[in-house]
């Protein structure tokens, strides 16, 4: 099976296996947030939310380095796997015990505090399975890491019926949460270990050969999160608990919906690095993504632009619904979030860390100064319309970043044309819901009208598909 084939088949095994966590993770979401409420779902949401910077300093950038490395230092490729994960489970501990004591000096409710607690233990395991992830990617077995997170995922979707029954609180369900992540790490770590010798160890060289280069990327990732996710804090110290966890619904759906873009661009960036020294090669790799994120984020805008308010209550609720809004809005964040995911891929390919951080750097305090204006007077609205703002920013900067090293911006491969079928099945859809027809028949014939007129524009063709979907020798 040749390289373009085998990432078909880790693409068509990561969607299939996405699908499947999707939808435990709708479940989830759904028992959760009935038992909950907003109020206490609110304080779940802020717990994670929070974990998350300590767990982003750790990341060192060593996803991309690391995939970066193994994709043209080949002999040396399982020591460098196992230190990496040495050093992101290290530095993960040491960082995520900081984050516990800021925790204590932030004006938050004791159950914040505790919540905070138990999540920290479920993120360490969850970076450390990043590392592990990225193993799988690279030997393109996607299907492994699947395997694992559908297995963690069902693990946290008993737990969560089981708390439910037993009428216990926020504490039990992050502490589910936990138990699924460390699952997953560990299930995932034991596959990866059936093709490669993979097992934390200290190498003080190697450390240093993925920090160097790897902490523009770090600093980065913190200022990507300081983008993206300081609404939420922000929200959860300028208004009730409540809020956030309107909020959250909205969040939720966006960090599901990034996993496959960034799965995509993991299994690309070996083949990114090896064409970084030709320019042509390159823009045509990035083009061609960029095409097929463009089909599935212009999908993603219809989806949930016309169905929001029934995602919602299938998700959360009645009790939810002031949410819908807030998720039109992240649906068309996340429709941006994947092309910037795969333009930054590129950019690491091509060295570009030290300018990356600094755009980063740039686009964190716009974010700061947008959410500073917006949520006080908007609220959680505020907060959705600050992230477009920010998916928008970073779009076109990266794009322009990238298209330096390239010969210009790569433009996605038949933009117009998919943007026209995009334009067309938005006008049909709108007609059908002014019918008496239910949501799910509306929501089939959307799915049939949009993939016909990306056929019918030639904005996706039979041969395409084929490429992707035929996975045989």
């Amino acid at each position: 099976m040749n390289v373009a084939r085998r990432i078909g088949a880790n693409m068509v095994a990561a969607v299939g296996g996405k699908a499947i966590i999707a939808l435990t993770g709708v479940a989830t979401v759904a028992i959760m947030t009935r038992q909950l409420g907003v109020a206490d779902y609110g304080v779940l949401r802020t717990a994670l939310t929070f974990v998350l910077f300590p767990a982003t300093f750790a990341n060192l950038g060593l996803n991309y380095i690391m995939l970066r490395e193994v994709g043209v230092e080949t002999v040396r490729a399982d020591r460098i796997v196992s230190a990496a994960l040495g050093l992101r489970l290290t530095a993960g501990a040491l960082f995520l015990a900081a984050g516990l004591g800021i925790s204590l000096l932030i004006p938050w409710s004791p159950i914040v505090r505790w919540t905070i607690l138990i999540a920290s233990v479920g993120m360490l395991a969850y970076i450390g399975n990043e590392i592990i992830t990225g193993v799988l990617q690279w030997q393109l077995r996607q299907e492994l890491a699947i395997v694992a997170e559908v297995a963690g995922a069902a693990v946290t979707l008993a737990g969560v019926v089981l708390a439910t029954k037993l009428g216990l609180g926020v504490l039990s369900m992050a502490a589910v949460s936990t138990v699924g992540f460390l699952l997953t790490f560990l299930l995932a770590w034991a596959l990866a270990g059936r093709l490669r010798s993979v097992r934390p160890i200290v190498d003080k060289e190697i450390w240093w050969q993925l920090v160097r280069p790897g902490l523009p990327l770090a600093a980065s990732a913190w200022f990507t999160l300081v983008s993206l996710r300081g609404d939420t804090l922000l929200l959860s110290l300028l208004k009730p608990a409540a809020e956030v966890g309107f909020y959250g619904v909205a969040t939720k759906i966006y960090e599901v919906g990034l996993q496959l873009p960034i799965l995509f661009g993991g299994l690309l960036m070996p083949l990114f690095a090896r064409s970084a020294n030709d320019p042509r090669q390159l823009r045509t790799q990035v083009t061609a993504a960029l095409h097929v994120l463009v089909v599935v984020g212009i999908a993603i805008v219809l989806g949930l632009g016309f169905f929001a308010r029934d995602i919602v209550v299938l998700l959360a609720g009645p009790a939810f619904i002031p949410s819908t809004a807030a998720v039109q809005i992240a649906g068309m964040s996340l429709a941006l979030a994947g092309c910037t995911a795969a333009l930054r891929y590129a950019a690491v390919a091509q060295g570009r860390q030290m300018r990356l951080m600094a755009l980063d750097g740039v686009t964190s305090v716009l974010a700061v100064i947008t959410y500073l204006i917006l949520i006080p007077s908007l609220s959680f609205i505020g907060a959705a319309i600050g992230t477009l703002v920010v998916e928008i920013v970073m779009l076109i900067s990266l794009s322009m970043l990238v298209g330096k090293g390239v010969g210009g911006i790569p433009w996605p491969t038949h933009l117009v044309r998919t943007l026209l079928a995009g334009l067309l099945a938005a006008a049909g859809i709108a007609l059908l819901h002014e019918t008496s027809l239910p949501v799910w028949a509306v929501g089939s014939f959307a799915i049939l009208i949009y993939a016909g007129l990306l056929m019918l524009t030639g904005a996706l063709t039979v041969s395409q598909l084929r490429a992707v979907l035929v996975t045989g020798p």
